[in-house]
């Protein structure tokens, strides 16, 4: 099973998971990733959920692959305020401009943002030497980009900042990083 083999290689670079097995309140399998804590001493967990892909028999592949999509989430842990939640999804499309894949959701009806990082793979015999460089860098790039957003989405979402504010320093951030290069 290719969560299995994914938890074997996360272990050996020093990642805490687990598999929490399907049941009655989980449909399918899951495996849960220990990320670290992020900037307010707060645990960052992903949990990666697996379908496998069917394709007719005229498109299927002479190697027997079996290929899987997987849905990495990561819940960022804070509540958006009822009259904020216009201004967060406003700020989420304005970030998801600038990211390769889809990243940031948020879910009007409970009140939360998830980053959502999807990966079409296939199960294969060896996953740590075929594809763990690519797991480890999807999994680098998620942390990423919780560290680079998920403070500016937050201080939105509790209303100690506006969208327009935000907006105002992301041109002050670009002015300096403009001027610092055509200093150079």
């Amino acid at each position: 099973m290719i969560l299995n083999s994914l938890k074997v290689t996360l272990e050996k670079n020093n990642y805490e998971c687990t598999i929490i097995p399907a049941g009655k309140e989980l449909p399918t399998d899951q495996l849960v990733i220990y990320l670290g804590i992020d900037g307010k001493n707060r645990e960052q967990i992903a949990s990666v959920t697996t379908s496998q892909i069917e394709f007719p028999k005229e498109l299927k592949s002479k190697e027997k692959l079996v290929p899987h999509h997987l849905h990495f989430r990561v819940k960022l842990p804070f509540k958006i305020e009822d009259l904020a939640l216009n201004q967060v999804g406003s700020l989420i499309l304005f970030i998801n401009q600038f990211l390769d894949l889809p990243g940031f959701e948020l879910n009007e009806l409970e009140g939360v943002v998830t980053y959502r990082y999807v990966w079409l793979t296939y199960d294969t015999k060896d996953v740590e030497k075929e594809q763990g460089p690519l797991l480890l860098s999807i999994i680098g790039a998620i942390l990423l980009n919780l560290k680079l957003f998920s403070e500016m989405i937050e201080s939105l979402a509790e209303g100690k900042l506006t969208f327009n504010d935000l907006l105002e320093q992301i041109v002050e951030m670009g002015k300096s990083v403009s001027s610092s290069t055509s200093d150079a």
